[in-house]
């Protein structure tokens, strides 16, 4: 075995190091610490609140940090409670007009029956007899099935509501702690032997993760409202809570806004419905052509992540961890390029 042999098998020894050491820290350690790095970082954003406060109101700077995290908490709890009433008003609403509702949504289902009859050749009424006889089905067992499920697992949806209020708490906690002495904390930390050492690496983190999270936040938000603006013009009831599901679902890759938003046009156009099938065009249109606009403008090279990089690091974060996977699919894959760059790549780089 020559030397580059052993060069080569090295770097797929060190690759494969750091993959699985990533993987542990995310799997073991990452909840046990998670509260404490949110607490870090929003301890870091109220900071110079609490200074503020401390300098013009000349009240004890302990004060100032408790006075901060309340109203923090506080604005915090109360978008969080109105986002909750409209939502929660909205689905009552539809509940309440769920009747008609079906039978509208039969109708329709109807007519689009009909149209694929009549293109294949299929006998009249039996798409939509077969369909009919699924949703009667579903609508007479609706209440058998859903109960045992709500009934089987109220003590799990108990449990996790206790567990996030428990540790919410200690991250309000946590936050006020770090606030109190963020000085100190900051400084020890900057002069630890561990931040000397790492400091790129801590930089490079710091810069991408930022880019990435500030580019899924703010197309995130800026679908969403557009959505529920277009959905609001055509009088939609529904719109707020709709155009929230519409951002969430187009922050997944390949799977985007246009998984409802064509198909529901596309209803529009078959039931000659052309004024919502082009305002739901034009919202799909733009929200396509903000995120192909923003995503390079705001992320730039910080990142480096190729689309399809970022589509398996979605892939495999939520085989590995669930949902989650959708966050730290992509963490993942910024430190493991972090770490190979620091470690692996200025090796190769050398003469």
């Amino acid at each position: 075995m020559n030397v580059m042999d052993k060069g080569f098998i090295k770097r797929i020894l060190l690759i494969t190091g750091i993959t699985l050491g990533v993987y542990l820290i995310f799997r073991y350690l990452l909840p046990l610490v998670v509260p404490f790095i949110f607490a870090a970082l929003l301890a870091g954003c109220l900071y110079p609140v609490a200074i503020r406060l401390n300098s013009i109101f000349k009240i004890p700077y302990k004060i100032s940090v408790a006075v901060t995290v309340i109203l923090f908490t506080a604005i915090l709890c109360a978008l969080t409670a109105g986002v909750l009433y409209f939502a929660f008003k909205q689905a009552r609403f539809f509940v309440s007009n769920y009747p008609s509702y079906r039978n509208g949504i039969l109708s329709y289902a109807e007519n689009i029956c009909g149209f694929f009859e009549d293109y294949f050749g299929i006998t009249k009424g039996k798409i939509y007899e077969m369909l009919q006889f699924g949703t009667d089905y579903l609508g007479e067992n609706w209440f058998e099935k859903i109960l045992p499920f709500v009934t089987e697992r109220a003590w799990g949806i108990c449990s996790l509501v206790v567990s996030v209020i428990i540790v919410f708490v200690f991250f309000l906690i946590g936050t006020a702690l770090i606030m109190s002495e963020y000085s100190i904390i900051k400084s020890d930390f900057k002069h630890s032997y561990i931040f000397k050492k790492m400091k790129p690496l801590f930089k490079s983190l710091k810069n991408t993760l930022s880019a990435y999270f500030k580019t899924q936040l703010v197309i995130v938000g800026i679908t969403a409202v557009v959505c529920a603006i277009g959905l609001f013009f055509l009088g939609n009831p529904y719109a707020l809570i709709i155009g929230i599901t519409i951002a969430l679902i187009d922050a997944f890759p390949i799977v985007g806004s246009g998984m409802i938003l064509i198909p529901w046009g596309v209803i529009c156009s078959i039931r000659s419905d052309y004024v919502s099938a082009a305002v739901l065009m034009a919202v799909y249109i733009i929200c396509m052509l903000s995120r192909e606009i923003l995503e390079p403008k705001i992320m730039g090279q910080q990142t480096g992540l190729r689309p399809i990089y970022t589509f398996i690091s979605f892939y495999v974060g939520i085989q590995l961890f669930g949902i989650l996977g959708v966050i730290l699919g992509p963490i993942g894959v910024v430190i493991i390029k972090n770490v190979y760059l620091m470690t692996i790549s200025p090796k190769e780089q050398s003469p």
